[in-house]
């Protein structure tokens, strides 16, 4: 009875050894493809992981901040972060880990700078700053002063924004990441508008071109439209090719918008008038009023009062799309939410009943 009972207990840690080993290895990998930047493989790993498969706190703390991060990287943020990195934070405090503590401090500027939360955001982004220097982690110095750059300047602090942009700029060069070095550009472009400087405008967005292939395609469109916009005062001709070519890839109302206003400019109301109605048909949460507003007083002017009614009328079924579509997708979020959570109870079961099969069998 003696020995059956070792056996039991030698069976019982071989068991733990082996998923422990298991949760490391996963843990390793998400880390690894964060670090590649394949984020959606990343998100993949970690929807697929339940923290009650885990044993030590330093396991939950970790799986925590990779839960924050890669819903973050894939623009799937939980609604709890902020508590969750309030307990990783407090974790490593006592266990000690700058690079973990710097991400852990990051996220948290992250989330204080989407509720607006400016001072707040600064201060953790300061945090972090230190912690990535002790560490001497590039891809954290990096993105650290990217973040600072930007809450500077939101906050018109444009000599911080600029400083950081260009410290930002040469880690990029340093690690050679060539997506880096394109938001880079961009952003130290942007940096230099704040301050009118034109040729430095010029020459960074320049530069930023030669690397537009390695920018995310999904996000291209949007910077450059952005481009567009820098340009639209100081030089027509280059905002309307940044434009043309983001609606290549993707159309914004915005775009639209800021085409028709150039158009309009340049004494030319009924090209404008086009980009106009285009800009009323994409389907995006942008607001409608002032491409509405321009459309109507267009047709007044032209003595075309029979399309104002038409024009109300396309106001409520705008409206009606934008609500049926976060209608639509707050349903998704909800199912897709209720099947992960079914098919980890599932996968739950499946393990107690394993293991009691084992234990079965030993007995």
């Amino acid at each position: 009875m003696k020995q059956a009972s070792i056996f039991f207990l030698v069976l019982v840690l071989l068991v733990y050894g082996c998923q422990r080993s298991n949760i490391n290895k996963n843990l390793a990998e998400i880390d690894s493809l964060v670090v590649a930047e394949l984020n959606d493989s990343a998100y993949h790993l970690v929807m697929q992981m339940n923290e009650i498969d885990f044993y030590t706190p330093e396991d939950i703390a970790h799986f925590n901040l990779l839960r924050v991060q890669t819903g973050n990287l894939v623009n799937r943020p939980l609604e709890s972060s902020d508590s969750l990195l309030d307990e990783v934070i407090t974790f490593y405090k006592l266990h000690p880990d700058n690079e973990k503590m710097t991400d852990a401090y990051y996220y948290k500027a992250v989330n204080a700078y989407k509720m607006r939360d400016y001072q707040r955001s600064i201060i953790f982004f300061k945090k972090a700053e230190i912690l990535a220097e002790h560490s001497g982690n590039l891809r954290h110095k990096f993105k650290v002063a990217e973040g600072i750059s930007f809450v500077n300047g939101r906050c018109a602090n444009y000599d911080f924004q600029l400083k950081y942009a260009k410290q930002a700029l040469d880690l990029a060069k340093r690690v050679n990441n060539k997506n880096w070095i394109a938001y880079s550009y961009y952003r130290m472009g942007v940096a230099h508008s704040k301050s009118g400087n034109e040729d430095s405008i010029l020459y960074y967005l320049h530069q930023m071109e030669k690397y537009t292939k390695f920018i995310d395609k999904k996000e291209l469109p949007l910077i450059l439209t952005n481009l567009g916009l820098l340009y639209r005062d100081s030089n027509p001709e280059e905002a309307k090719k940044f434009l043309m070519k983001s609606l290549s890839y993707k159309e914004f109302t915005n775009t639209y918008e800021w085409l028709a206003e150039i158009a309009y400019d340049e004494g030319k109301p009924d090209e404008a008038y086009q980009y106009w109605k285009k800009g009323l048909l994409v389907q995006d949460a942008t607001p409608k009023d002032n491409i509405l507003h321009n459309i109507i007083e267009y047709d007044i002017e032209r003595g075309k009062t029979d399309s104002i009614c038409e024009r109300v009328n396309e106001i409520i079924a705008i409206r009606d799309s934008i609500d049926d579509k976060l209608k639509n997708d707050t349903i998704k979020d909800l199912q897709t939410r209720f099947d992960h959570e079914v098919e980890m109870r599932e996968k739950d079961r499946a393990v107690i009943k394993w293991q009691w099969v084992a234990i079965a069998l030993v007995i």
